[in-house]
Protein backbone atom coordinates (compact mmCIF):
# COMPACT_ATOMS: atom_id res chain seq x y z
CA UNK A 1 0.00 0.00 0.00
CA UNK A 2 1.33 3.46 -0.87
CA UNK A 3 0.15 6.67 0.82
CA UNK A 4 1.10 10.04 -0.66
CA UNK A 5 1.26 13.30 1.24
CA UNK A 6 2.17 16.72 -0.18
CA UNK A 7 5.91 16.46 0.55
CA UNK A 8 6.55 12.86 1.49
CA UNK A 9 5.90 9.27 0.51
CA UNK A 10 5.20 6.57 3.09
CA UNK A 11 5.41 2.93 2.05
CA UNK A 12 4.07 0.37 4.46
CA UNK A 13 5.00 -3.30 4.68
CA UNK A 14 2.99 -5.85 6.66
CA UNK A 15 6.17 -7.62 7.86
CA UNK A 16 7.39 -4.41 9.48
CA UNK A 17 4.11 -4.13 11.36
CA UNK A 18 4.63 -7.54 13.00
CA UNK A 19 8.22 -6.67 13.85
CA UNK A 20 7.16 -3.31 15.29
CA UNK A 21 4.49 -4.97 17.48
CA UNK A 22 7.02 -7.48 18.79
CA UNK A 23 9.52 -4.72 19.49
CA UNK A 24 6.90 -2.58 21.25
CA UNK A 25 5.83 -5.56 23.36
CA UNK A 26 9.43 -6.20 24.36
CA UNK A 27 9.96 -2.54 25.27
CA UNK A 28 6.73 -2.49 27.29
CA UNK A 29 7.63 -5.64 29.24
CA UNK A 30 11.15 -4.39 29.94
CA UNK A 31 9.93 -1.03 31.22
CA UNK A 32 7.20 -2.71 33.27
CA UNK A 33 9.70 -5.01 34.98
CA UNK A 34 12.12 -2.12 35.56
CA UNK A 35 9.37 -0.07 37.18
CA UNK A 36 8.84 -2.83 39.75
CA UNK A 37 12.40 -2.82 41.02
CA UNK A 38 13.46 -0.78 44.06
CA UNK A 39 15.06 2.64 43.70
CA UNK A 40 18.11 3.48 45.77
CA UNK A 41 19.92 6.71 46.62
CA UNK A 42 23.66 6.53 47.16
CA UNK A 43 25.14 9.20 49.39
CA UNK A 44 28.85 9.88 49.59
CA UNK A 45 30.28 10.73 52.98
CA UNK A 46 33.57 12.61 52.97
CA UNK A 47 35.95 12.32 55.92
CA UNK A 48 38.62 15.02 55.58
CA UNK A 49 42.29 14.36 56.30
CA UNK A 50 43.46 15.17 59.83
CA UNK A 51 46.69 17.04 59.05
CA UNK A 52 47.02 20.67 57.95
CA UNK A 53 48.75 19.77 54.68
CA UNK A 54 45.92 17.45 53.71
CA UNK A 55 43.31 20.10 54.50
CA UNK A 56 45.12 22.63 52.27
CA UNK A 57 45.23 20.00 49.53
CA UNK A 58 41.45 19.49 49.86
CA UNK A 59 40.93 23.25 49.43
CA UNK A 60 42.72 22.99 46.08
CA UNK A 61 40.49 20.04 45.13
CA UNK A 62 37.40 22.06 46.02
CA UNK A 63 38.54 25.07 43.98
CA UNK A 64 39.30 22.82 40.99
CA UNK A 65 35.88 21.16 41.38
CA UNK A 66 34.06 24.51 41.34
CA UNK A 67 36.04 25.64 38.32
CA UNK A 68 35.29 22.37 36.50
CA UNK A 69 31.55 22.70 37.19
CA UNK A 70 31.60 26.31 36.00
CA UNK A 71 33.29 25.36 32.72
CA UNK A 72 30.85 22.49 32.16
CA UNK A 73 27.88 24.78 32.79
CA UNK A 74 29.34 27.38 30.43
CA UNK A 75 29.77 24.77 27.66
CA UNK A 76 26.18 23.63 28.21
CA UNK A 77 24.82 27.19 27.99
CA UNK A 78 26.81 27.88 24.80
CA UNK A 79 25.43 24.68 23.27
CA UNK A 80 21.86 25.66 24.24
CA UNK A 81 22.36 29.06 22.63
CA UNK A 82 23.64 27.45 19.42
CA UNK A 83 20.69 25.06 19.37
CA UNK A 84 18.28 27.97 19.72
CA UNK A 85 19.91 29.79 16.80
CA UNK A 86 20.07 26.59 14.74
CA UNK A 87 16.38 25.86 15.32
CA UNK A 88 15.38 29.40 14.40
CA UNK A 89 17.37 29.31 11.16
CA UNK A 90 16.13 25.81 10.30
CA UNK A 91 12.55 26.87 11.00
CA UNK A 92 12.93 29.83 8.63
CA UNK A 93 14.45 27.56 5.95
CA UNK A 94 11.56 25.15 6.37
CA UNK A 95 8.99 27.90 5.83
CA UNK A 96 10.86 29.21 2.80
CA UNK A 97 10.70 25.74 1.17
CA UNK A 98 7.09 24.99 2.00
CA UNK A 99 3.94 26.86 1.20
CA UNK A 100 0.23 26.48 1.77
CA UNK A 101 -1.02 23.28 3.36
CA UNK A 102 2.38 21.66 3.87
CA UNK A 103 3.71 24.55 6.03
CA UNK A 104 1.96 22.92 9.03
CA UNK A 105 4.91 20.49 9.09
CA UNK A 106 7.19 23.40 9.98
CA UNK A 107 4.93 24.50 12.82
CA UNK A 108 4.85 20.97 14.22
CA UNK A 109 8.63 20.73 14.06
CA UNK A 110 8.65 18.03 11.40
CA UNK A 111 10.50 20.17 8.94
CA UNK A 112 13.28 21.62 11.05
CA UNK A 113 14.01 19.81 14.33
CA UNK A 114 16.91 17.47 13.90
CA UNK A 115 18.33 19.41 10.97
CA UNK A 116 21.51 21.34 11.35
CA UNK A 117 24.62 20.73 13.36
CA UNK A 118 23.39 20.38 16.94
CA UNK A 119 20.22 18.29 16.54
CA UNK A 120 18.65 20.09 19.48
CA UNK A 121 20.63 18.14 22.07
CA UNK A 122 23.01 19.45 24.69
CA UNK A 123 24.11 17.72 27.84
CA UNK A 124 25.64 19.01 31.03
CA UNK A 125 28.86 17.06 31.37
CA UNK A 126 29.80 17.98 34.91
CA UNK A 127 29.70 14.46 36.34
CA UNK A 128 33.41 13.94 35.62
CA UNK A 129 34.06 16.91 37.92
CA UNK A 130 32.74 14.93 40.90
CA UNK A 131 34.85 11.92 39.99
CA UNK A 132 37.97 14.09 39.71
CA UNK A 133 37.18 15.77 43.02
CA UNK A 134 36.75 12.44 44.81
CA UNK A 135 40.05 11.15 43.40
CA UNK A 136 41.80 14.36 44.47
CA UNK A 137 40.16 14.21 47.92
CA UNK A 138 41.42 10.66 48.51
CA UNK A 139 44.90 11.57 47.19
CA UNK A 140 44.98 14.35 49.82
CA UNK A 141 44.42 11.79 52.57
CA UNK A 142 40.63 12.03 52.86
CA UNK A 143 38.33 9.03 53.01
CA UNK A 144 35.13 8.29 51.10
CA UNK A 145 32.32 6.03 52.24
CA UNK A 146 29.07 5.31 50.47
CA UNK A 147 25.66 4.71 51.99
CA UNK A 148 22.98 3.08 49.85
CA UNK A 149 19.40 3.76 50.97
CA UNK A 150 16.23 2.38 49.43
CA UNK A 151 13.81 5.24 48.68
CA UNK A 152 10.94 3.57 46.79
CA UNK A 153 9.49 0.08 46.14
CA UNK A 154 11.77 -1.24 48.89
CA UNK A 155 11.86 -4.97 49.64
CA UNK A 156 10.11 -5.94 52.84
Amino acid sequence: MKIEAPDCVLITDSRKGKLNRALLTLIFLTSFLASCSPTYRVQTELTPPKDERGLECVKTCTADFEQCKGKALNRYQICQSRVSIDRTLSHRRCFSRRSGRSSYLCNRGLGFYGTGLYHGYCSYEGSHCKDSFETCFVNCGGKLSYEKTCISRCPS
